[in-house]
């Protein structure tokens, strides 16, 4: 007797973001005949434990990547670089004895590299198939393409969750270069998703989402308490602040105006995003996915030194999209005169979300017993 497929859905833990996304799978899947198996660490697996505590978890290390508050990013990854190329292989051989031990017949890896293998289809989920750098180390940018496509290539598809014309939400990161030929868009990816018409906006409420690696999220954090304890509007304010790990100090800030929260289930952050009439949050591509499905606007606020999102929220900002301050600039005042001049509705005449029917597609493919093949 044939048992149902096993998927082993494997996020990286680099902020909520990829853990969040994948969480818009992961109820899809649950809808299907399939068991599912989570491979996470960190607060990514936190987070999805709080919300699938039904499914099986097994710990997958993640890049223990360090953030430093003087270095720029690029500076501290090629420092730290081989540590991850170490945390590859190390992932890649749980991976294998997990293929053999658990008899796993899908991975989806969300941008972890080495979560593919031979005995199983593998899928990789990404929004940035070309890499992004400083301009003055732009002359690299196509060669460490063409290295990431290399591994993008040991993957039987490669998913990405964006629209494939203009106006598009990843810009060049995935449209600045003829795609490998097994990679397809599908659609922006958001365990947000449902009902797309707001209803009870209240344009008083203002929704922060804090969310990125340490140690910018609490610098981020710090300034965004100090601009609301100087606030003079008299709006409602809801802190999400992304972090498993409770605040040690009290809010600033008085009454019941203001909100606190360490994480939220998606179902209760969706309600809070609809209700809100704006929400200030990192210029993340899961963020953003968020804020379009849910037709909401938005302030982006780049994690400093992260140049994919730096690029996104310029780029978003001259699509009209989301209105977008650096973090040195934040300003609370600043954010709300400006924010509504601009409208994630230009995307409103988008076709609709590919990855449902292809990932239907797949697992159907497993549970008849047919073997790999590109689709």
């Amino acid at each position: 007797m044939k048992t149902e497929p096993l998927i082993l859905v494997a996020p990286l833990n680099w902020g909520l973001g990829h853990a969040t996304r994948t969480a818009a799978l992961i109820m899809k899947l649950q809808q299907m005949r399939v068991r599912i198996v989570m491979a996470a660490d960190g607060e990514a697996r936190h987070y999805l434990h709080l919300v699938f505590p039904e499914l099986h978890f097994m710990r997958l290390p993640f890049y223990r990547v360090r953030y430093f508050r003087y270095i720029p990013l690029w500076m501290g990854m090629l420092i730290q670089l081989p540590m991850i190329c170490g945390s590859i292989v190390r992932e890649h051989l749980i991976l294998r004895r997990a293929v053999k031990k658990l008899g796993v017949d899908i991975v989806i890896s969300d941008n972890r590299f080495g979560c593919w293998n031979r005995n199983c289809y593998s899928i990789y989920l990404t929004h940035q198939v070309s890499v992004c750098l400083p301009r003055w180390m732009r002359i690299l940018e196509y060669p460490l393409t063409r290295l990431h496509w290399y591994i993008i290539s040991r993957y039987d598809q490669c998913w990405i969750p964006d629209f494939e014309s203009e106006p598009n939400l990843s810009g060049k990161l995935s449209h600045r270069f003829p795609l490998p030929s097994h990679a397809s868009f599908i659609g922006p990816l958001s365990a947000l998703a449902g009902s797309r018409k707001p209803s009870g906006v209240s344009e008083d409420l203002v929704l922060v989402v804090l969310s990125g690696p340490e140690p910018q999220r609490s610098v981020f954090e710090r300034q965004v308490f100090r601009e609301i304890a100087s606030f003079s509007q008299k709006k409602k304010i809801v802190v999400v602040r992304g972090s498993a790990r409770p605040m040690k100090k009290t809010v600033p800030g008085s009454g019941n105006n203001i909100q606190v929260f360490d994480l939220l289930p998606a179902r209760d952050l969706k309600k809070i995003m609809k209700m809100a009439g704006l929400v200030i949050c990192r210029a993340g591509y899961s963020s953003v996915m968020d804020l379009v499905i849910l037709k909401k606007q938005g302030v982006l606020v780049p994690t400093p030194g992260q140049t994919e999102q730096e690029y996104l929220a310029r780029h978003l900002k001259e699509t009209g999209a989301f209105f977008c301050l650096p973090q040195k600039h934040f300003s609370l005042e600043r954010a709300l005169q400006k924010a509504f001049f601009f409208s994630p509705e230009i995307f409103r005449e988008k076709a609709g979300d590919k990855w449902e029917e292809k990932l239907r597609q797949i697992v159907s493919q497993k549970q008849r017993g047919q073997h790999k093949s590109q689709t």
